[in-house]
């Protein structure tokens, strides 16, 4: 069966893992996700509360909507401007020790 053989290669490799049940209820979950616990920031489960309760409901024109949130996030992440900055180079060497401890805390 080519699907069982393409299953077995994949666990081989290491890509899924099988799940604890067997037989008709076998299962298989990515391997790098089966381990990770997913964390949710308070905005997050309570779209995901909203989500599992059936309370979410669709918006009007919701095609004109997704467009406007795909145009702001496309231009949120627009690297479009450049800036250049003459700076000394003690500033430079005290700016970015700074950042260094700031990102290693």
């Amino acid at each position: 069966d080519t699907a069982l053989r393409d299953i077995s290669e994949l666990l081989t490799l290491g890509v899924l893992m099988k799940s604890a049940a067997s037989g008709r209820s076998t299962s298989y979950e990515l391997a790098g996700l089966a381990s990770q616990k997913t964390r949710y920031d308070d905005e997050e489960l309570e779209i995901l509360k909203a989500l599992e309760s059936g309370s979410l409901r669709v918006v009007k024109d919701s095609a004109r909507q997704l467009e406007a949130h795909r145009a702001a996030a496309s231009a949120t992440f627009k690297k479009d401007e450049r800036l250049n900055i003459r700076i000394s180079s003690r500033d430079l060497k005290q700016s970015t020790s700074s950042l260094l401890k700031k990102s290693s805390s």
